[in-house]
């Protein structure tokens, strides 16, 4: 059963990934929705349930920063892992209300 309280909008972004037992680990977004986003982790699996902090840049009317969202694995397959943000700036939230309304 879907517990997804929005659509999940198809968006390529490179994150840097930190675990606390993993390390740093680069990967690519492959969908974000407002409540979180699936990785591609190549062949890195992450325990389900643990924190990791997301590092990427966003490009937004001729501004480039880099944002931070905390994030918790909520679901692994062998193409990557779903996480759920925990908390993130307001600059981040616009970003993923934007991300996700737009057609």
């Amino acid at each position: 059963m879907e517990k997804r309280w929005s659509k999940r909008k198809p968006i390529t972004l490179d994150v840097v990934l930190f675990h606390n037992d993993l390390g740093l680990l680069r990967c690519k977004t492959r969908d974000i929705s407002l409540e979180g986003m699936f990785l591609d982790t190549g062949k890195v699996s992450l325990p389900v349930e643990d924190p990791v902090d997301l590092d990427f840049i966003l490009h937004s009317n001729g501004d480039t920063r880099l944002h931070h969202i905390r994030a918790k694995v909520v679901r692994v397959t062998p193409q990557g892992a779903g996480v759920m943000f925990r908390e993130f700036t307001p600059s981040v939230s616009h970003f993923l209300q934007d991300a996700n309304y737009a057609s």
